[in-house]
């Protein structure tokens, strides 16, 4: 993206609550969403390992409840007169209603949604909700009438659903919007589209120069859509230099014009010369993987760096900024409603932290419950989502690979053996089934892997046995992608399989994980001259954006129309229908 600013930033705020009887049963919460209730004096965090809703007595900064609702809770917003909530269980594929009065909470229905729901929009009248489902690409629309009394609960019914073209994860609801309008981004890349709820339709769609779209938030005014993003230049390289800089790699806030939104037609270019943005972070001190704001009074901002467990205070978007340091990876954040105190939801911590903003000092944390001993792959993923294994805080793992998939960004590392050649970041789902590593096929052993991107990639300094032993068991955890829900006949798939069988693509993407171990020239070259490839797995082929090492396809049928993909195969458009079908079937 475009950067005009360097700004300040407060800080994030993460929730985690024992059990019923504090601190009983030792295991992990994971809190993803966090808000505030009557009147301020109340924390509720929707916690993903545990399946649970912590109570948090603000005074006394205790925990008074953690109740049981679900098998992995992503969100949690709480409907009109404070008696109703609705939680995103995540795991279960739910939004489930939860009556709460006081501190005692029951779990009172639940309705499917799309698979892998993250977040949940409700509506300005609250009589309705959309639910974003991330690997499903769905978004489900959901309405209930008024009830007869408070004590009445909604009943919640699912009123239609819109598939996207990209994979969704934070939303927010146009102010005022009539037909009701919803700004919806990417999880990985860089869409962002605006949504007709009524219709249901895509009004218009963007795709910005950035990735990892998180905390879409309207201006106090209305007036302006500000959001959160990372970018990767593909032209700087991965030297301790263009590191430091922030050349490479950074945060930033950006910007845009409701009106611009709105108006029809209007390109990204447009949007970005009338928008603002600014860069989170300074030079030999980064600002990775910013993961919630707010608005404060007086213009203040403040935001959550899930990546440096920081939270950054600004008096405006471009001003100078502080940081304060928190729990690890705060996920969440939440402002008092004086706008004085921030409270961040520390998902690997399993506690809440405590800003003064006005004083800039951080509390002793509010401790969730008791945690068991961490495991090897939690250490793992510790040090994933950790941008402080790498030089000045400025990237982690997971900056390029988004949840341990990929953003989709090109990167000049040393991974191959030399600069000059930027390549598309790989997923890692399924890695542990695909070596050797690298585009060129170059590394045998996946630990051998993990050191070196930490050391020539992060630039970060190097790890210990056990690091490396932890980064590798975490990743060897990650299961290959599910395909998106098919929606091509069983007979386009099963052409497309035969297409696959008679041109011998198997000789390099053998099932079942539909790569080989060798390296082929099939045509390409890279900007140094290489030619010998090894080809990634086509397992999940349908959750990538772009195709090949330097992202040249833009979509699968482009693989084989533009590109003609390997080098001089010519199919017919119904030979390319039939086998992009198969392949999204994978």
């Amino acid at each position: 993206m475009t950067f005009r600013g360097m700004w300040t930033f407060g800080l994030a705020v993460c929730v985690m609550v024992p059990t019923l009887t504090f601190g009983a049963e030792a295991r992990l919460r994971k809190p993803e969403a966090l808000i505030l209730v009557d009147g301020g004096t109340r924390l509720l965090t929707a916690n993903r390992g545990a399946g649970t809703i912590s109570i948090v007595d603000v005074e006394s900064r205790r925990v008074a409840a953690e109740v049981n609702v679900g098998r992995g809770l992503a969100d949690l917003k709480e409907l009109p007169g404070g008696r109703w909530l609705l939680a995103v269980d995540q795991a279960a594929g739910e939004l489930v209603l939860v009556e709460r009065q006081g501190d005692v909470i029951r779990r009172a229905s639940a309705t499917p949604v799309a698979s892998d729901p993250a977040r949940v929009v409700v509506g300005a009248d609250g009589l309705r909700a959309v639910v974003v489902s991330r690997w499903s690409r769905t978004l489900t629309f959901l309405a209930w009438d008024r009830p007869a009394s408070p004590e009445v609960p909604p009943a919640v019914r699912v009123v239609s659903t819109l598939a996207l073209p990209f994979s969704p994860l934070d939303a927010a609801a146009v102010p005022g919007g009539s037909p009701s309008l919803l700004v919806v981004a990417d999880a990985f890349g860089g869409r962002l589209a605006l949504i007709d709820q009524d219709a249901p339709a895509i009004v218009s769609d963007w795709n910005l120069p950035g990735h990892n779209l998180r905390s879409l938030r309207f201006s106090p005014d209305g007036r302006t859509l500000a959001l959160l993003g990372q970018f990767v230049n593909p032209v700087n390289r991965t030297t301790f230099d263009d590191i430091h800089w922030g050349f490479l790699a950074h945060s930033e806030m950006q910007t845009f014009r409701l009106d611009d939104l709105l108006t029809p037609g209007v390109d990204v270019e447009t949007l970005l010369e009338n928008g603002r943005a600014a860069t989170i972070g300074n030079v030999g001190s980064g600002s990775a993987d910013p993961s919630s704001f707010a608005f404060g009074p007086g213009g203040v901002l403040v935001v959550a760096l899930a990546g440096t467990d920081e939270v950054a205070t600004a008096l405006g978007l471009g001003r100078p900024y502080k940081r304060q340091s928190v729990g690890r990876r705060p996920s969440a954040l939440a402002l008092s409603l004086d706008g004085r105190t921030a409270y961040t939801a520390d998902a690997l911590d399993d506690a809440i932290s405590i800003v003064d903003l006005a004083d800039r000092k951080v509390a002793a944390p509010i401790v969730l419950g008791t945690r068991p001993e961490p495991t090897l792959v939690e250490e793992g993923e510790r040090l994933f989502t950790s941008a402080r294994i790498g030089r000045e805080g400025w990237m982690s793992c997971h900056t390029c690979h988004t949840d341990g998939h990929t953003a989709g960004v090109l990167v000049d590392t040393m991974t191959d053996g030399s600069y000059g050649a930027a390549k598309q970041t790989p997923t890692l789902l399924g890695v542990d089934r695909t070596g050797p590593w690298t585009w060129l096929g170059r590394i045998d052993r996946l630990e051998d892997q993990v050191r070196k991107s930490i050391t020539t990639t992060l630039r970060g300094a190097d790890p210990t046995d056990r690091q490396v032993d932890a980064l590798t068991a975490y990743l060897r955890t990650l299961e290959p992608p599910k395909p998106v829900v098919a929606t091509a006949p069983a007979e386009a798939v099963a052409r497309g399989r035969a297409v696959f069988a008679s041109h011998d693509c198997a000789s390099c993407h053998a099932a079942p994980e539909y790569t080989t171990p060798k390296t082929y020239d099939v045509g390409l070259t890279d900007a140094v001259g290489s030619r010998a490839f090894n080809p990634p797995s086509l397992r999940g082929a349908s959750r990538r954006a772009t195709f090949l090492h330097d992202a040249s396809a833009r979509s699968l049928p482009d693989v084989f129309q533009s590109i003609q993909h390997p080098a001089g195969t010519v199919l017919t458009p119904a030979e390319i229908a039939d086998l992009v079908a198969f392949l999204e079937s994978l």
